[in-house]
């Protein structure tokens, strides 16, 4: 497969600079402890910080060494060059490819679903596609199921709305034929849903399972700076790196922890969106009972990304919830008070409302001050997550879509050190699905559910604080 007919990779100049002639003698740090791996065939190991073990997140560790240490992720430099590894496409060659759910996500450019299949399997695989309302329209290249039963032979990648995943888990994993089962964000909507997908996750000799989060693929660089060993090493391309002894690049290619959380000071992270310009396709973001709101929505992500690295949110010292006033579709109403006509204008929350706009402040991992504000419908878009060390540097991470990079800022806030990944991060992602299904090493262990379970675990504990405080105002 040449690079260049692979539409994700055709503006690629390169695709890694790992391995390079400066960077070929690398001395790894000494250690006494059974966190670091060496990796064969490669000037490369796995760094777990032992915080990771104390969080309780070894299965997913677990997993990912197994996944790491597989031939597929085993890209060598000629390889990244000119072509991909042929053990990469045979996980997906000739084998059935179930989506269930065809609304927004799968014919959106911006995720390109189907592309990211035919990525790896070319025009051999089969893409089928059920969804729950008859209302959607079959996009080109698939092939449409009449029912949810037509499903019984390949493997399931789930994109329904949020209310159906749960149902539909409890049904895939258990089909004989069925090699695996992909869940999209946000798992489940409610505690009593988390229960049932424990429940599956724990029954004997079901099938695979994987809890996808494309943030894991879009910010490799910025896991592997934190010591989680993610695959696909050499899709992250450094551009430069100015800090001292080069520790910036070390930690990448090396997944050795940049700063462990004993060292961190701050986190701070804005996730601000500027909202759809008519919100009445996206109904479900309206109403709790379809896991609508920001948290579930948007938050998820950054709890996500964040608990992967381990550093969770232990405890909050305020919060507060907002409601953007007026869908856009009403925005230009010149009953509507001009002021309140502009995005990022928010009121209090009202009985029955969904959340549009959330400040949280706490403490990750006990100690390290946590700031977050997540919201949509701003007048400008905000994306960072910044980690601040107690050297005075700081890592910011970029989580827009079109600009996805992690870059090392000194006390001054000037950019030192940036890197970035080529690679289209929903096709990492599916890829590294199919591969986990594939993989008799990893069949047992469901990824990524301990670290997305207590993200929702958060999320649901905040939400019943704010739906709490919305609805009691109701008797004032």
């Amino acid at each position: 497969m040449n690079i260049n007919s692979i539409p994700h990779l055709r503006n690629s100049v390169v695709l890694t600079k790992a391995n390079t002639k400066n960077n070929k003698n690398l001395t790894l740090p000494p250690t006494n402890n059974n966190y670091v791996t060496k990796l064969s065939n490669c000037n490369t190991a796995l760094y777990f910080h032992p915080s990771f073990k104390a969080l309780k997140q070894q299965s997913t560790i677990d997993a990912l060494r197994a996944q790491n240490e597989s031939e597929s992720y085993n890209l060598q430099k000629e390889d990244s060059f000119h072509s991909l590894p042929q053990s990469l496409a045979e996980d997906f060659r000739h084998q059935r490819k179930h989506v269930v759910g065809g609304g927004a996500i799968v014919t959106t450019d911006l995720f390109d679903i189907k592309g990211a299949y035919k990525l790896f399997h070319g025009n051999d695989g089969v893409l089928y596609l059920f969804d729950p309302s008859e209302k959607v329209e079959t996009p080109d290249g698939y092939n449409r199921h009449e029912t949810f039963d037509d499903i019984q032979k390949g493997s399931a990648f789930i994109y329904s709305p949020n209310t159906c995943h749960v149902e539909q888990v409890e049904s895939l994993s258990q089909r004989e034929g069925i090699s695996g089962v992909y869940v999209e964000k946000p798992m489940c909507i409610n505690r009593e849903e988390l229960a049932r997908l424990e429940k599956v996750v724990k029954t004997p000799n079901r099938n695979p399972l994987y809890f996808g989060d494309y943030f894991y693929f879009a910010q490799i660089a910025a896991l592997r700076l934190m010591g989680v060993p993610m695959p696909y090493k050499d899709s992250v391309h450094i551009e430069f790196d100015n800090s001292e002894n080069k520790k910036f690049t070390n930690s990448v290619e090396n997944a050795i922890a940049f700063f462990k959380p004993d060292e961190i000071k701050s986190i701070e992270c804005r996730f601000c969106e500027q909202g759809a310009d008519d919100v009445t396709e996206r109904k479900w973001l309206q109403d709790r009972s379809k896991g609508g709101g920001v948290l579930l929505d948007l938050q998820v992500h950054v709890f996500n990304l964040l608990n992967l690295m381990g550093l969770e949110l232990t405890s909050i010292d305020k919060l507060e919830g907002k409601k953007y006033p007026y869908p856009f579709n009403k925005m230009h109403d010149s009953n509507i008070p001009p002021k309140e006509r502009e995005r990022g204008v928010f009121a209090d929350m009202r009985p029955g409302e969904v959340e549009d706009k959330v400040t949280i402040k706490g403490k990750i991992n006990h100690n390290i001050d946590a700031n977050y504000t997540v919201a949509q419908y701003m007048e400008e878009r905000e994306d960072t997550i910044t980690i601040r060390g107690k050297n005075s540097q700081k890592i910011r991470i970029t989580v827009n879509d079109f600009d996805k990079k992690v870059e090392l800022l000194d006390e001054n806030d000037n950019v030192i050190a940036r890197a970035g990944t080529n690679l289209h991060a929903y096709a990492l992602m599916l890829h590294h699905a199919q591969t986990h299904f594939n993989d008799p090493n990893t069949k047992e262990t469901p990824m990524f559910f301990d670290t997305q379970k207590k993200s929702l675990e958060q999320i649901f504990e905040i939400q019943e604080q704010l739906y709490s405080k919305a609805d009691s105002s109701l008797n004032n």
